[in-house]
């Protein structure tokens, strides 16, 4: 069986609307940074985010998977 690949989100840019300020801008899996922050029981938490090109806001993408056909 061979792979195929049908569509590579890591060159396709991904929309996104900041929950700040409104705006709609696009981004790359390269764009996403990375945070991580203890908890007070010690446990380390990650995560994911992208800064909003207005406000600076660290958004938090959202990946849906493609609705399943019928």
């Amino acid at each position: 069986m061979a792979i195929k690949i049908i569509k590579n989100t890591l060159i396709n840019p991904i929309e996104m609307t900041c929950d700040e300020c409104g705006s709609v801008f696009t981004f790359n899996y390269e764009d996403i940074k990375t945070r991580t922050s203890q908890d007070i029981l010690g446990f380390e938490r990650r995560f994911r985010y992208v800064g909003c090109p207005v406000c600076k806001h660290q958004c938090t993408p959202v990946f849906k998977k493609d609705e399943e056909k019928e």
